[in-house]
This record gives C-alpha cells, sequence and structure tokens, in this order.
C-alpha cells in the first residue's frame, strides 16, 4: 500500500512527467525526423498532360481538402511443401485513391470536371436546346456522327492527367 501512495504523489506532482529529456533525445534530433507528421500538411498538384491547358490548374491544389496516399495489397498463395508453409507473393493490387475538393464560388473545381468530361466524352457537342423537343438526346441533330459519341477522346492525346503529384510536408 505505501508503494502504491508513493506512486501517486509522484505521479500526482508531476515528477514522472516533468523530465522533457528523452522526448527530445527521440523526437528533437536530426531535424524532427522521428515526430509524427500532421495529416493536413500536403499539397496535391495536377499535372496535365502535353497539349491540355487548364486556365486555373495552380489553384486545383490550393482547394483540395483530403486525399488518401496510394496504397497497395500484396497477394499471397500458402504452400505446403515437407510439412513447412511456404508463402509465394503472388501479385500487387494497387488501391484507389480518394481525393475530396473543397467546393468554391467561382466553380474551379467544377470547371475542372467539365473540362474533363469534355476531353473523353463527345456529347457535349450537341447544343442543349436542340434536343429538348425529342424522345433523346442524339435524335436531334443530323449532321453530327452519331458513332463518335461516348468515349472519344477529341485530341490525338489520350490522357487528360499525366499524374497527380501528393507532396507531403512536415515541420523543418
Amino acid at each position: 500500500m505505501a508503494n502504491i501512495n508513493s506512486f501517486l504523489k509522484q505521479l500526482v506532482s508531476g515528477d514522472s512527467v516533468r523530465d522533457y529529456a528523452h522526448a527530445n533525445k527521440i523526437f528533437g534530433r536530426n531535424a524532427l525526423e522521428l515526430s509524427p507528421k500532421y495529416s493536413f500538411l500536403f499539397h496535391v498538384f495536377f499535372d496535365l498532360a502535353n497539349g491540355v491547358t487548364y486556365n486555373k490548374q495552380n489553384e486545383l491544389g490550393v482547394l483540395v481538402k483530403s486525399v488518401d496516399l496510394p496504397r497497395f495489397d500484396i497477394n499471397t498463395k500458402t504452400y505446403n511443401s515437407y510439412n513447412r508453409p511456404n508463402i509465394v507473393q503472388s501479385r500487387i493490387s494497387c488501391q484507389p485513391i480518394t481525393i475530396i475538393f473543397h467546393d468554391d464560388s467561382a466553380n474551379v473545381i467544377r470547371n475542372f470536371w467539365f473540362d474533363y468530361y469534355n476531353f473523353y466524352y463527345r456529347n457535349s457537342d450537341l447544343a442543349e436546346p436542340s434536343y429538348y423537343n425529342y424522345d433523346y438526346k442524339y435524335a436531334s441533330s443530323n449532321s453530327i456522327d452519331k458513332s463518335i459519341m461516348g468515349y472519344t477522346p477529341k485530341n490525338d492525346t489520350k490522357k487528360y492527367l499525366q499524374s497527380i503529384r501528393i507532396y507531403s510536408f512536415s515541420r523543418k
């Protein structure tokens, strides 16, 4: 009982947590390399492919609210050879990332997705008022080749985005 009381006195008085030298030795050396990272210190840059222009490209990364870092799973198979398990890696599967944007009043994000849609899909070539009086959208225009509607990139380049770069920041 005396040991517990002395331990509680020491804990309440703060003697066991007052010394910060051990934390300084672990986290404070080498420019805080072992300190935990904050999840909100990041920047995302969208690299557009050659020939693609978007006038608000630099503002896209600022409007990212959260982003998942790329992840992958390694599929394994366990074989029994001579009564010992032998684990063999069979393939790697990449998991999708999720990017959540802030909603902005200047429609930067909306215009980006509309430009992305227009790059890959030719459906936006039809003017909106031309198909209101018809049963379906493509019945209104005889001048547009309907075989190129849907997923058909407008340019020779098959990519709108070259890459998405995620920069993680830290203290110092």
